[in-house]
């Protein structure tokens, strides 16, 4: 049997995609409801606090990419998709299994990606690193 935990978090941001002609309103910033869906896995009830987690999860993004309003610039779905799940790496530990979705404006329109356990995730810019103001435990 699995255990995992479900952690949904969201807000407000922009991001645009550089370049594209097709659809050309997408290259400039444009404003979603981004809803990111993260599960991470445990080895037992209770092992991982959830609501602790999706409270440094969201600390973390909110350092890197704006309190009021997230500006992820240029990334996609599944660029954000991969930086959350960095962020819950560097948060749980390397070897756990995690899937992030991220939804723009909650319609089922997203982009999702995997690491499998002990995966490394690699080609991600890391964000410089700011006082925390909160630690996370689990």
């Amino acid at each position: 049997m699995d255990t995992k935990i479900l952690v949904r978090i969201h807000k407000d941001g922009v991001h645009c995609w550089p370049g594209q002609t097709k659809y050309p309103e997408l290259a400039q910033l444009h404003m979603h409801h981004f809803v990111i869906l993260f599960q991470v896995e445990t080895t037992g009830s209770r092992e991982i606090e959830f609501k602790r987690l999706r409270d440094a999860v969201m600390e973390a993004m909110d350092n890197k990419f704006g309190y009021s309003l997230w500006n992820f610039g240029a990334m996609s779905c599944e660029d954000i998709a991969t930086f959350v799940a960095w962020i819950v790496r560097s948060l749980l530990g390397e070897e756990r299994e995690v899937t992030v979705t991220v939804w723009e404006d909650d319609e089922g329109c997203a982009g999702s990606v995997k690491y499998e356990r002990g995966e490394p995730i690699e080609n991600l810019p890391r964000p410089e690193r700011r006082p925390e103001s909160r630690s996370y435990s689990a």
